[in-house]
């Protein structure tokens, strides 16, 4: 009986022992998994340690190898040529329909007390050429002529703009020109311009000489007398004057404004007188308001006004041949 509690007991001790084993495992367990509150409470009150942001170096282009330009030792800088005066720096024409060669001119003069030398004229494109004097070409004081220019017009439509310099030992100047080309398939208000042939031309001109003032009636109307209406100086001139005395296509019997004559003084009255009154027996048709022409007074006094700077009255030392500009009556006369 003694035996069996001794073996109970030594049971129950085993018991308690492999408790104790098991519960001092778990603890042990326990403590690793999780940290007591004195360690928790430094954790969290222990400071972080950041670390500095870096900013990436930007991407840089590798270097453009730069080549020095030097200025050759036969440069010549030109300055603005402003010893010759030209009758205009910039002009339009407007050729038939038709017609291969488009021509204009500007006249140039040297209003100095020194004599100057043109050295070279250089259009913008082979299709333009220029004729001149010889080159090298001296005007003395008070010398003036014309610098002609031709452009090839064949198988070229629309508007062209074309450039001229002119080298003088003065400095260089540049001389620009517009060249308005018909279009065949235009209609409306410009058809009449662009299917007018020599033919009526010459047939308008028939009909001027009888009446000279019916080239503001009709079908010249538009070209003559409407668009003269309220304009001034150097557009004024180019509707009224030059339509017809600088056009490539002048008549032989309308004079070359440019070529003054000996003994006559251009003043603003002379111009103001065949402006307003025209000339009987010839086509200049009288343009004053009163006469049935498009200019009123005003008009004419600045127009006046514009030609004595653009024509001024010393004649031109140059002999003309007949064939630039044939022997008839002239506005002065």
């Amino acid at each position: 009986m003694v035996r069996k509690n001794d073996e109970m007991v030594m049971k129950r001790l085993g018991l308690v022992v492999l408790g104790s084993v098991l519960l001092g495992g778990l603890g042990i367990l326990s403590a690793q998994k999780a940290p007591g509150k004195k360690a928790a409470a430094q954790a969290v009150n222990k400071p972080k340690i950041q670390v500095p942001y870096q900013v990436p170096a930007p991407l840089r282009p590798p270097e453009a190898k730069t080549t020095k330009r030097t200025t050759p030792s036969n440069y010549k800088r030109y300055s603005e040529d402003k010893s010759l005066t030209y009758d205009a720096t910039f002009k339009e024409i407007y050729p038939e329909p038709g017609i291969e060669k488009g021509e204009l001119f500007f006249f140039v003069k040297n209003e100095t007390k020194e004599p100057v030398t043109i050295t070279q004229i250089r259009p913008s494109c082979g299709c333009t050429l220029a004729k001149s004097p010889d080159l090298p070409w001296t005007l003395k004081p008070g010398e003036g002529d014309r610098i002609n220019l031709s452009i090839e017009l064949k198988g070229k439509r629309g508007t062209l703009t074309k450039n001229v310099s002119v080298y003088s030992s003065a400095g260089r100047k540049y001389l620009t020109f517009k060249v308005h080309l018909p279009d065949p398939t235009a209609v409306g208000k410009n058809e009449k311009h662009v299917r007018m042939t020599m033919s009526d031309r010459l047939k308008n001109m028939q009909i001027a000489a009888k009446d000279r003032q019916a080239v503001f009636k009709g079908n010249c109307k538009s070209c003559h007398y409407d668009a003269a209406l309220n304009k001034t100086g150097e557009d004024l001139f180019v509707a009224a004057c030059g339509i017809c005395h600088e056009t490539p296509n002048r008549a032989t019997m309308v004079p070359d404004l440019s070529v003054a004559k000996t003994g006559i003084k251009r003043t603003e009255a002379y111009w103001n007188l065949w402006i307003t009154h025209g000339k009987a027996g010839t086509l200049m048709p009288a343009f004053h308001t009163g006469q049935g022409g498009p200019l009123a007074p005003e008009q004419i006094k600045d127009l006046s006004a514009y030609m004595v700077k653009r024509f001024p009255d010393t004649p031109v030392e140059k002999t003309v041949s007949a064939k630039e500009v044939p022997s008839v009556k002239r506005l002065e006369q």
